[in-house]
C-alpha cells in the first residue's frame, strides 16, 4: 500500500471544541458586552447537549474571560474598569513595540511590499 499523504484525524473532545468556539468569539468580538449567555441557547445554537457548554463556560469562568451572575443563571463579559484597560493598552504598546523589534530583522522584500501596500491603503481611508 503506498505511503498516502493524509493527516491523522484529531481526536478533540466535544468540550474542547465548544471552548474553542466560544473563547474565539470572544476574541474577535462576536460576543458582546450586553450578551447574557446561557448554557440552554448556546448549547441549541451550537448543535451540542447542554452538558459540554456547561463545561466550556465553566472552564472560561475560572479563566477570568467570563463572569457567572448567579441571580439570573446567565454568563456574560466581565466589565473593565478604566484603570484595567489603560493598564492592557499600555502593556499592549510595550508588546508591539517589541514584536516589531524582533520582527524587522526577519522581513523580506515581499513583505516590506504588503506593509507599504496597507500603509497607502490605511492613508487613503
Amino acid at each position: 500500500m503506498a505511503d498516502l499523504p493524509l493527516k491523522k484525524i484529531k481526536f478533540q473532545p466535544l468540550e474542547d471544541q465548544v471552548y474553542e468556539q466560544l473563547q474565539t468569539a470572544i476574541m474577535t468580538g462576536k460576543i458582546r458586552q450586553s450578551d447574557r449567555l446561557t448554557v440552554r441557547a448556546l448549547a441549541k445554537s451550537i448543535g451540542t447537549s447542554e452538558m459540554p457548554v456547561r463545561s466550556a463556560l465553566n472552564r472560561l469562568t475560572t479563566e477570568g474571560a467570563l463572569v457567572k451572575r448567579a441571580s439570573s443563571g446567565t454568563t456574560m463579559l466581565p466589565q473593565v474598569t478604566k484603570p484595567e484597560f489603560t493598564e492592557w493598552m499600555t502593556l499592549r504598546a510595550l508588546l508591539e513595540e517589541q514584536a516589531t523589534v524582533l520582527a524587522v530583522p526577519n522581513l523580506k522584500t515581499a513583505n516590506i511590499k504588503r506593509l507599504e501596500s496597507a500603509l497607502a491603503a490605511l492613508d487613503h481611508a
